[in-house]
């Protein structure tokens, strides 16, 4: 079972991991233009703005992607949820 020093550290930790992310998708889509990449380290290193038209990792299984794994990160959540207790 896990002590409520974990549980916290836990809860930390998914807190900075979902802010992280919100914050770098934020600031990519205020600073990076989708017609041009943007040179970080001359023409060795580019950032380029583009969004996935498919599912996760460029999976696309038909109109439905969205909601199926919609479904399985929930699923997963409650796993992870359950895992913690």
């Amino acid at each position: 079972m896990a002590s409520g020093a974990e549980r916290r550290l836990f809860w930390v930790v998914l807190l900075l991991v979902v802010v992280l992310d919100a914050s770098t998708k934020l600031i990519a889509e205020t600073f990076l233009l989708r017609t041009a990449a943007t040179p970080v380290v001359g023409d060795w290193f580019q950032l380029r703005l583009v969004y996935n038209q498919g599912a996760a990792f460029g999976l696309h299984v038909g109109p439905y992607s969205r909601w199926i794994f919609f479904a399985v990160a929930v699923i997963a959540v409650i796993v992870l949820l359950r895992m913690s207790r």
